[in-house]
């Protein structure tokens, strides 16, 4: 009955942090519809740019503690007042840093008009150290409702103006003001629909404790930060802002689809088996179950994009950013594996083994950032940079299953088979709409056609196949359906 419970409350979870997901994704995928089409790729790689030092910034703010409050099991007020009294101290210091280096910056990228832009999107720093601790305390309660009305409002609001702003030619502005609208709106709404409030009070001692599980994670979270970002940096540095824009557009639509799903996996998986921690039989049928799901939305979504790609980029965004196909597809191969790792790294950071967390992050980042200036150095073009990315997804997918194998008996093998049916099904409705291009002239008829046959074809072979997944799956949805009829 408990572990029926605890499966309910993930599945709740699940529905409404992939609903917050999935609508802020598809409202800032149209507001992007529209943009690219008003702005040039060279202003999307300044904003690209400027992300990336803010991204670094961001973690160092957030130190792991958001992920500390919502592992310990008797965290209170006192504990989220301290936090974010400690975040709000950094913010401060490295907001400071940043405004006088912010010169320094824009010379190492040779574009003086970051200097003002680094200064303004730094402001997102404040509201950082606030909402870091807020989505910890929502995702500590399970209030995952309660993110989506935020993002929602967040979005939307950010949207419009952004939209507004570049018909008004603001240019580069029309994105700063839009990241960083979102930004203060999202922590407002937050902060006025959860009943925690932040008072004036401070415990070293419970800042002590929170940070011996908090610093490991910062540190591992600094390096997934600079893996992550190594590609941006390389190409910004030495290549052209276009091309940064076309590997940012190319990554976009592959990352929308990989980081909803993982998104809301995530904040569901980790605080939900945290609770159930110390019953590794419960742990290991929650990451199974997600494990194959996710596998069954992702696979066909990324197939898709990677047979479709230059046309689906040219009918999106227009002609001029016909470059990013490339990066689309090299990319959705690389997040065919990506949200396995980050299942993985749930599971070992929900037992509360951030030495673990630490040890690999260590290695695989070390290896992974390596390969990536092995590339950058060797090639002169930034696709033989990306396609090092593949490598490095490899890498990362590895490291981070073995662990499991010890610690809830979930191997590499066992995870592998659980989405072996998924990709092999992918991958046959991929081989049969690709020649559609040649048949179909229109492109945008031509995508349509490929998506409807690619997408009825496999929830029917889903169905004849009888996947328990898709089953279980089609079960709980009509039954949340009958439930809010």
């Amino acid at each position: 009955m408990a572990e029926q419970n605890i499966q309910k409350k993930l599945a709740s979870g699940l529905v409404w942090t992939f609903a917050e997901s999935a609508s802020a994704k598809i409202v800032n995928f149209l507001v992007t519809l529209v943009l690219a089409r008003l702005l040039m790729p060279a202003e999307y790689g300044t904003v690209a740019i400027v992300n990336v030092v803010i991204a670094f910034l961001d973690v160092i703010v957030i130190s792991g503690m958001g992920s500390a409050l919502v592992q310990k099991k008797d965290s209170d007020s006192l504990d989220f007042s301290t936090i974010t009294w400690f975040s709000l101290g950094i913010a401060v210091v490295l907001y400071a840093l940043l405004f006088v280096g912010a010169p320094a910056i824009a010379n190492f990228f040779n574009s003086l008009d970051l200097v003002l832009i680094l200064r303004v999107m730094g402001i997102r720093l404040f509201l950082s150290a606030i909402n870091s601790v807020q989505q910890a305390y929502v995702s500590k309660h399970l209030m995952f409702k309660k993110f989506f009305y935020a993002t929602m409002i967040g979005t939307l609001v950010s949207a419009t103006v952004s939209i507004y702003l570049a018909y008004k030619g603001w240019g580069v502005w029309a994105l700063v003001v839009q990241q960083l609208l979102y930004s203060i709106i999202n922590t407002l709404v937050i902060k006025l629909i959860i009943d925690w409030k932040l008072e004036f009070q401070f415990s070293f001692e419970r800042l002590k404790g929170l940070f011996s599980f908090g610093w490991k994670l910062l540190f591992s979270s600094l390096l997934d930060t600079l893996y992550d970002e190594i590609v941006s940096l390389s190409i910004g540095k030495k290549y052209t802002k276009a091309d940064l824009a076309y590997y940012d557009k190319g990554k976009q639509i592959p990352a929308t689809i990989s980081s909803v799903v993982m998104h809301s996996m995530n904040k569901a998986l980790f605080p939900t088996m945290s609770k159930v921690q110390n019953k590794i039989e419960q742990v290991k049928s929650l990451a199974r179950n997600n494990t194959r799901v996710t596998a069954m939305i992702m696979y066909p979504i990324l197939v898709y994009f990677i047979v479709t790609a230059h046309d689906l980029i040219c009918f999106l965004f227009t002609d001029k950013w016909a470059e990013a196909s490339f990066y689309i597809q090299v990319l959705s191969v690389f997040y065919l594996i990506k949200p396995f790792s980050a299942i993985n790294l749930s599971i070992t950071k929900a037992l509360g083994r951030s030495d673990i967390l630490l040890r690999n992050n260590l290695i695989r980042k070390i290896m992974g950032i390596g390969v990536i200036l092995v590339m950058v150095f060797m090639f002169d073009s930034p696709k033989y940079v990306v396609s090092g990315v593949l490598i490095t997804g490899v890498l990362d997918v590895i490291i981070n299953m073995m662990p499991n194998k010890r610690l809830i008996n979930y191997s590499v093998w066992t995870q592998i088979k659980d989405t072996l049916p998924f990709l092999f099904i992918s991958l046959f409705l991929g081989w049969i709409i690709y020649p559609f291009v040649k048949i179909v002239d229109a492109r945008g008829l031509c995508l349509i056609l490929q998506a409807f046959v690619f997408f009825v074809l496999y929830i029917v072979l889903l169905v004849v196949t009888k996947n328990k997944t898709f089953c279980s799956f089609k079960g709980y949805v009509l039954q949340l359906i009958r439930k809010k009829a």
